[in-house]
């Protein structure tokens, strides 16, 4: 039985920030692999006006990681119509890799969130919730994301994860900023 990262998002574009993240949780969670998820479309927000299409952000993705021989780009949302749900997709893996463990990789923000998504219970069920810290500011939302890690095991019976990180205090919207400079 294997234990299999998930880490998806919109990477729009990825940074040195996503890498950084990825391989911490990577080496806390002991994980043999990880798949990386670009979405078509995410479902809680609309992409940025000349925002490069999925297959472009997936070969950026993938070019961002290719020196990773255990990670792995997939375009199993991409292929899909519509928005792109976790849901779906871990339901995808969890098939593909039945005797595998999976573990749901997010930052801060997509964490405190959660209970937004789309059926975060059936999520819960695929996958063990990670979050990393991804700025400055998540030591100023610490009550907050305790209380979202208590909320979340109160509410759908998961044993969420948040590990002790480095991070590069960077977002894409900030990199998108600095390119149209």
């Amino acid at each position: 039985m294997g234990k299999i990262g998930v880490y998806g998002g919109s990477f729009n574009p990825p940074h040195l920030g996503h890498a950084l993240a990825m391989r911490e949780m990577a080496q806390t969670l002991g994980l043999e692999r990880v798949i990386m998820v670009p979405t078509a479309q995410p479902p809680h927000k609309k992409l940025p006006p000349n925002s490069p299409d999925g297959t472009t952000r997936m070969r950026m993705l993938q070019s961002a990681v290719s020196d990773i021989d255990w990670v792995e780009v997939s375009d199993m949302e991409l292929k899909r119509e519509g928005a792109s749900f976790t849901a779906d997709t871990l339901k995808e893996i969890s098939d593909l890799y039945p005797n595998d463990s999976l573990y749901l990789l997010m930052g801060t923000d997509m964490f405190l969130s959660f209970h937004k998504w789309s059926r975060p219970d059936e999520i819960c069920k695929y996958a063990t919730i990670v979050t990393a810290h991804r700025s400055t500011s998540d030591t100023k939302r610490h009550k907050r994301l305790l209380d979202q890690m208590a909320f979340i095991q109160a509410t759908y019976g998961a044993q969420p994860i948040m590990t002790d990180n480095q991070f590069i205090d960077i977002s894409s919207t900030t990199v998108r900023k600095l390119l149209r400079l």
